[in-house]
């Protein structure tokens, strides 16, 4: 998925040239969460299309796989065979965070029910 972006820039990993670096973990995040929160249920906007023009499914795919971060749109009128191409959303600095970030803050504040923290995500 980010094979070529890793491969190109060097920045990706961290001194040790096996894990990534804080900004290559970012790119990672970038590239899974949004389909991991999909796939949890959780209801965001994750993408945007490109543009209104539509392709085959195969020159879709194709043009997908070079770019990180885009995905396929397989349209429901197009018998399977049209798409769109959409561009991810990044998930970081979307806004300001749910809660208080503050070490000390954080101590003060009780734990949450997960569905309450799920219900303020929609």
């Amino acid at each position: 998925l980010l094979g070529r972006e890793f491969s190109e820039l060097p920045h990706l990993w961290s001194d040790d040239r096996f894990h990534p670096s804080p900004e290559g973990y970012r790119r990672i995040v970038d590239a899974l969460l949004p389909s991991v929160l999909e796939a949890l249920g959780v209801q965001i906007p994750v993408s945007v299309p490109i543009s209104d023009s539509v392709q085959d499914l195969d020159v879709a795919a194709s043009v997908a796989s070079r770019e990180p971060g885009v995905e396929v749109e397989v349209l429901d009128d197009g018998a399977g065979r049209l798409a769109r191409l959409r561009r991810r959303l990044p998930l970081v600095g979307r806004g300001e965070p749910l809660g208080p970030t503050d070490p000390a803050e954080l101590e003060a504040v009780p734990a949450e029910d997960e569905n309450d923290v799920r219900s303020r995500l929609r």
